[in-house]
C-alpha cells in the first residue's frame, strides 16, 4: 500500500498507478523514477504498459523489468 500522508490517503498499487498516470496527463512529467516498491513487479509491468511512450522509466533495481526501454 502507498501512504500519501499530506492527502491523508492510503492507496493500493492500481489506484496509485492511476494517480501517477493522471498527473502525467495533466502535468509535463517526462521521467518517472522507482515508481513502485521493488517487490511489486506486476504493478510495474501494468504501469509501463499504460504510460505514454514519451515517459522514460528510471528503475534502479536490475531485478525489476519493464516492457519498454528504461534508463
Amino acid at each position: 500500500l502507498y501512504h500519501l500522508a499530506l492527502d491523508g490517503k492510503i492507496l493500493d498499487p492500481a489506484v496509485f498507478s492511476q494517480n501517477i498516470l493522471s498527473w502525467i496527463k495533466h502535468y509535463p512529467i517526462t521521467f518517472v523514477k522507482d515508481l513502485l516498491t521493488e517487490d511489486d513487479t506486476s504493478a510495474l509491468a501494468k504501469f509501463c504498459a499504460s504510460a505514454p511512450n514519451y515517459v522514460q522509466m528510471i528503475i534502479s533495481s536490475p531485478m525489476r523489468r519493464c516492457s519498454r526501454p528504461i534508463i
